[in-house]
């Protein structure tokens, strides 16, 4: 399924337009829980920052795809979340007060990943507003590069 875009229409409820069809999906407070960053001021942390982890949660087609990564940026699909925080990746042995800015298409996927590691003990995460759409939107670069192998 590629997700062509989603909506917050109320309190928890998402539509979700795939190819070929449109869902809706509940989503437990996780949107209404998330701190939102607009694209401009996440630029401005990454630039006093550069520590700061760039995670992002598109799904590898998205990651490689037209719309191209932020520099540095860690792509984790957002439905492997869960297993990789279980399995102990490297990437979330960090310290739970890492600064971590996550982004998806738009938001929404972010929003929910962001409680997910909220709930995993992170402490200091941010969702980039609007996703790489917004990044777009404020003429900020991004890196294309092609799948690894």
């Amino acid at each position: 399924m590629f997700l062509k875009w989603a909506k917050v229409v109320g309190l928890g409820i998402v539509v979700l337009a795939a190819t070929g069809y449109v869902t809706l999906q509940y989503v437990p407070p996780a949107i209404a829980n998330a701190a939102f960053i607009s694209a401009i001021d996440a630029n401005k942390i990454l630039t006093s920052h550069p520590d700061t982890l760039v995670l992002d949660v598109r799904t590898p087609g998205e990651y490689y795809g037209e719309l191209g990564h932020l520099k540095d940026a860690v792509n984790i699909d957002y439905w492997q979340i869960p297993t990789a925080l279980k399995a102990g990746s490297p990437i979330f042995d960090l310290p739970k007060s890492t600064q971590i800015l996550i982004h998806c298409h738009t938001d929404v996927r972010a929003s929910i990943a962001s409680r997910t590691l909220k709930s995993a003990g992170f402490n200091n995460i941010s969702v980039i507003d609007d996703g790489i759409v917004g990044w777009h939107k404020a003429k900020l670069p991004v890196v294309y590069s092609p799948p690894r192998n």
